[in-house]
């Protein structure tokens, strides 16, 4: 039974390696012709409503144009890969193990909250990084956002979950 679970499935290489590539544009820059990357981007969600801003997107980072929507638009492209290609990988194990899916709760409603200064910067921040790349983070950059991370981590309400101690689930709604 657990042999089949060895069979590599048609389009998760792909998959992997577009996640790779913007992995890639992240990290050294959008600034540094990055295009022949991001034009295969559309093309991949025809169809869908993320299409046409990622091809908005595209044509405006091809003429070097940087807005923090751009970078929304290529983050949510780049979860969606990361999710089907979660979600094929498991609908396959599941199969291969003989056991059914099982759903989530559909109704799992997330408010967006309003804007805060510290987030607002947080976001500039990583925009900035991300023209640039990630890969050419230099000190000046990190000491340039140094007392708003530190007003970030003062604020237990602003900690990631992931970096918190205590073992409570994340509230939704």
């Amino acid at each position: 039974m657990l042999d089949n679970l060895n069979i590599e499935l048609d389009g998760v290489k792909a998959i992997q390696n577009t996640i790779a590539d913007l992995d890639d544009c992240f990290l050294h820059g959008f600034i540094g012709g990055q295009h022949e990357i991001l034009a295969t981007l559309p093309a991949l969600f025809e169809g869908t409503p993320l299409y046409p801003r990622l091809q908005t997107s595209v044509q405006a980072m091809a003429q070097n144009t940087f807005i923090e929507g751009h970078f929304v638009t290529l983050a949510a492209a780049r979860s969606a890969l990361q999710g089907t290609l979660y979600d094929l990988l498991r609908h396959y194990a599941l199969a291969a193990l003989g056991r059914s899916a099982t759903t989530l709760a559909d109704d799992l409603s997330i408010t967006p909250a309003r804007t805060d200064p510290l987030l607002d910067s947080t976001r500039e921040w990583l925009m900035e990084l991300a023209i640039a790349g990630f890969a050419r983070l230099e000190h000046e950059a990190v000491a340039s956002f140094y007392s708003t991370l530190t007003q970030l981590r003062a604020n237990p309400a602003m900690i990631s979950h992931a970096a918190r101690n205590d073992p409570q689930p994340p509230r939704v709604g």
